[in-house]
């Protein structure tokens, strides 16, 4: 199982060749830099893990000579570079043509004057996990994939799209701070090269998934409902399900009516939500990110839809009834605290105070009683009490 990564952030400003070809080689593998007159190397480096963003720029043209040891997917934001590996050439142009080099593969990098970019570098063996995640096939090698980036219904494609997204909110957000957002990103990213992209691995994920039943469904739903606000990513959900990943997700649309991808969302809302009310002083940028939002304002619109009510109403309303009470203290009126659980925790408990047994609870709502347990569990730690039978009082206070 992967551990989690963070982000860490850091500046590089030279103006010395052979300085940046040290760094240049400690992000890519063996650098050979050449540049013309002055020269001035701008970037800002944020490395989520297994996946590193540069955001750059150089004042004079400059050719690299690289043996890179990862991929690498050179974008530009301002000029023309040329990226040349293999015996093709593919030029590199802001919202119209990209590059992306395989590993150990010499390749050739040139600018033009005052040139700024975007680099991504990804760790071949992450690469090579998720597609094993997503096909249940291990691959023997690493995917070769085709260095010009493919268009993706408008000039940039898909792929630069996407970079250029994580790159704008990367910026505005000034780096991750929350360990489950920094790997829902890179696993977003290399998901998005892997299916994009042409590789010599591609007819693995143009094969019709195999069949999976509800029961892996329920097993998914198990791993994500168990660790909410971790990173939960393609390789655990698949060991869990017993399933590759693109057969987990197409039982999801057939059992559930959602993607796998919304089932996720959803969760990560409540958990957001249940984070604010254990802390109702928490920023509003690292509640965001515990949701797996890089900026506030999108967080806040979800937060509302999924709710009802705007993130600043549910602050004020977790100030003014307090954290849940620790097991064995004092507690305040646990009907004020009804307004704390989920929807399928509601749905659990209102099943349970009428009499079914968690098996039927189970089958009622198409779980495992495993995931009716912990629901019950949550619960009642949420309302401070210590009992279904309480639980049942407490509900049939309210009509339900």
């Amino acid at each position: 199982m992967e551990g989690p990564s963070q982000s860490a952030t850091h500046r590089v400003d030279i103006s010395d060749a052979a300085t940046a070809a040290t760094r240049l080689s400690a992000l890519y593998g063996e650098v050979r830099v050449s540049v013309e007159g002055p020269f001035q190397w701008r970037a800002v480096i944020t490395a989520l893990g297994h996946v590193t963003v540069v955001q750059g720029s150089v004042s004079a043209p400059v050719v690299l000579d690289v043996r890179a040891g990862s991929y690498v997917l050179h974008l530009s934001r301002g000029g023309v570079a040329v990226v040349a590996a293999g015996g093709a050439s593919v030029p590199v142009a802001a919202g119209q043509s990209g590059a992306l080099a395989s590993p150990e593969r010499r390749l050739r990098w040139a600018s033009s004057s005052a040139y700024q970019g975007l680099t991504v570098r990804i760790a071949p063996a992450y690469v090579r996990s998720q597609l094993a995640a997503l096909t249940g096939e291990e691959p023997r090698s690493d995917p070769e994939i085709a260095l010009a980036l493919a268009g993706g219904g408008a000039p940039a494609g898909v792929i630069e799209r996407f970079c250029q997204f994580l790159a704008g909110e990367l910026e505005h957000a000034g780096g991750v701070a929350h360990a489950g957002l920094a790997n829902s990103l890179q696993e977003a990213l290399v998901r998005t090269v892997l299916v994009s992209q042409p590789h010599d691995h591609s007819h693995l994920l143009r094969r019709p998934p195999l069949p999976s039943g509800e029961a892996a469904v329920r097993l998914a739903e198990e791993i994500v409902a168990a660790a909410p606000g971790a990173s939960v990513g393609a390789t655990e959900l698949s060991e869990a399900a017993c399933a590759p990943l693109l057969s987990v997700e197409a039982a999801f649309r057939k059992h559930r009516g959602k993607t796998l991808a919304a089932f996720r969302s959803e969760r990560k809302l409540e958990h957001a939500r249940d984070v604010l009310f254990r802390d109702p002083h928490i920023s509003l940028s690292l509640l965001a990110q515990s949701a797996g939002f890089l900026r506030e304002e999108p967080f806040e619109a979800a937060f509302f839809k999924k709710f009802g009510e705007p993130v600043a109403r549910a602050r004020a309303r977790a100030i003014r009834v307090g954290p849940p009470p620790a097991a064995g203290s004092a507690a305040g009126p646990p009907i004020d605290r009804l307004g704390l659980l989920s929807a399928r925790e509601r749905q659990v408990c209102t099943l349970l105070s009428r009499g079914l047994l968690h098996k039927q609870v189970a089958a009622e709502l198409g779980i495992t009683e495993r995931t009716v347990q912990e629901h019950r569990s949550r619960a009642l730690k949420k309302l401070g009490i210590g009992s279904a039978a309480e639980l049942a009082r407490l509900l049939e206070r309210r009509g339900e």
